[in-house]
């Protein structure tokens, strides 16, 4: 095994072992949580189709995430609007989601569906209310290339592109810019994918590890 060692924060150096061929990297990081459940992907069914699907997942993570964290419902609903709208442009200019985007996401899921003949995703109708409309235009732009949703064990909401499904983990692998999807196969991991998911965008991880709520860990990546 070849080695190379890097810095990811100013008091955390990691060490990366690779195979001469490649075949096998290892890499320090942490296990953040456990995918329960992931929705189809959009564009896909329409618009109605997957707003039912978001509807049950959002009544799921509300009860999930009361228990676990204590989470008020505008955290929920902000975090899930964030998921389903909310760009990596967005996301390095640190802006904050407005609640007007919010409330609008709100109307838009507990809203009765149109009928799924005149309501494709690829082209949703125009509500009349500009909160609306602005949500559902970044909501276009965001998931609208082959994304889907998910929901971790502790009820938050993540998104990717990748064909994640149950039990799969979300971990933040120290010196990657994204959190990744790992897949447990043996004794080892499989990469699935890079995901977007709002509690572990700013370092949240790191700050866990320093309190003691997670533990850095090898993984072994084929």
């Amino acid at each position: 095994m070849q080695s190379l060692t890097y810095d990811v924060a100013p008091d955390t150096e990691c060490v990366a072992r690779f195979a001469p061929d490649l075949s096998t990297l290892s890499v320090s990081g942490i296990v953040w949580d456990g995918i329960m459940e992931a929705s189809s992907v959009v564009g896909v069914n329409t618009e109605a189709q997957f707003k039912t699907e978001c509807s049950l997942l959002s009544d799921i993570a509300k009860i999930l995430s009361k228990s676990q964290h204590g989470q008020r419902e505008k955290d929920h609903y902000t975090s899930f609007a964030k998921t389903l709208a909310w760009d990596r442009g967005r996301e390095r200019g640190g802006g904050t989601i407005s609640q007007r985007w919010v409330r609008s996401f709100e109307d838009w899921l507990t809203d009765p569906p149109p009928p799924e003949e005149h309501d494709p995703v690829s082209n949703p109708p125009q509500l009349g209310i500009l909160s609306r409309s602005e949500f559902l235009d970044a909501f276009r732009v965001t998931m609208g290339t082959g994304k889907r949703i998910f929901m971790t064990n502790g009820g938050c909401f993540g998104r990717t592109s990748c064909e994640v499904k149950s039990d799969d983990l979300v971990c933040v692998i120290l010196g990657c810019a994204m959190p990744m999807v790992l897949r447990p196969v043996d004794k080892h991991f499989e990469v699935v994918g890079e995901v977007y998911l709002d509690v572990i965008m700013h370092g949240e991880c790191m700050v866990a590890v320093r309190e003691g709520k997670r533990t850095l860990q090898e993984f072994e990546l084929h």
